[in-house]
């Protein structure tokens, strides 16, 4: 296996270092993410694991999308997705509906994933950081997180209106 080495420091270190960044440095991370999601979804492939650590920026502030290990390419047929009761993807960052069926998931998964990330690079920590594995399951299944402006009362109200949106429960 050969891999590019891409010299730089994934978001969840760069804010575990740091702490929150600033507003239009998230925002062009995340919009940087979302091009090359969109760049996989055109082509099929559902990442299923969008997080800070997964989501790397080099020396010249690119972000490269990391670990496609639990990728899923979409296919028209529903019966030759795997049938397993486990679920994939990280529980800071689970849409809801890959906490129900990790397999039958579409691009707003990847969606609510990254907006979890917005979330983490606003305010320096998950959108539910308490609570056990379960629990915090739970709560991405059944609440919105706490606002952003008790963490950054001077956060800009579309960034918070946008970060809101991807991570609405429902994907319709």
């Amino acid at each position: 296996l050969v891999m590019e080495y891409v010299d730089g420091l994934d978001l969840n270190e760069m804010v575990k270092k740091s702490g929150a960044l600033r507003f239009e440095v998230a925002a062009n991370y995340i919009a940087q993410a979302a091009v090359g999601l969109q760049h996989a979804h055109d082509s099929g492939l559902i990442h299923r694991d969008i997080k800070p650590g997964n989501l790397l920026v080099d020396k010249q502030s690119r972000v490269k999308l990391l670990d496609l290990g639990l990728a899923l390419f979409q296919v028209d047929d529903p019966s030759l997705a795997a049938n397993q009761e486990q679920v994939l993807g990280t529980a800071d960052y689970l849409a809801p509906e890959q906490a129900v069926d990790s397999h039958r998931v579409d691009k707003r998964a990847d969606i609510y994933g990254l907006g979890c990330a917005f979330y983490f690079l606003l305010t320096g920590h998950a959108p539910f950081p308490q609570g056990s594995l379960g629990e915090r399951i739970a709560m991405h299944r059944q609440r919105m997180p706490a606002d952003i402006r008790i963490d950054r009362p001077d956060c800009p109200s579309e960034l918070v209106d946008v970060c809101t949106k991807m991570m609405r429960k429902k994907p319709e």
